[in-house]
């Protein structure tokens, strides 16, 4: 028997999500589809109402922001005139340029900061061998496959 505030998952209907405090909105209905399209971030049977509204508020602090020159197309402007069809084309086209140019410095950024790890990397490999060459610390393995790609990858021959 399901405890107070327990959702049960039955594969023929869909059923409200409840938890015990009073909402201001009405109940949201938990397809079984959506169920398991969250699936591979969260299980909502086994977690419940209040675990799924939990992982929801720490999500959402992740989400990017959305910025004022942010402009949301919420309908279709092809039926509209000809100037309108085409201030909503350079809106999405200035968005579009923006997202890319954010994702293109998101991409310089991460590259270097791997280069710096990979950097690191490499100094503490040094660093072991020189304790190993001067018998301070025993004989150890360093070679790892994975490490010797990234930095093949990320600093120059």
């Amino acid at each position: 028997m399901p405890r107070e505030g327990e959702v049960t998952v039955t594969k023929s209907r869909a059923e409200p999500l409840r938890s015990p405090a009073p909402r201001t909105y009405g109940a949201l209905a938990l397809t079984e589809e959506l169920r398991t399209r969250l699936l591979p971030w969260i299980d909502v049977a086994e977690i419940g109402p209040v675990g799924l509204e939990s992982w929801l508020q720490s999500i959402l602090p992740l989400l990017p922001p959305t910025t004022a020159g942010d402009h949301v197309i919420d309908r279709d402007a092809s039926h509209g005139g000809l100037e309108e069809r085409v201030n909503t084309l350079a809106h999405a086209l200035a968005d579009c340029a923006s997202d890319r140019a954010r994702k293109n410095f998101q991409a310089s950024e991460y590259f270097r900061e791997n280069r710096a790890l990979a950097r690191r990397l490499k100094a503490l490999e040094a660093m072991l061998q020189t304790r190993m060459a001067t018998g301070k610390m025993e004989r150890v393995d360093l070679r790892d496959a994975e490490s010797e790609a990234a930095v093949r990858r990320y600093l120059p021959p």
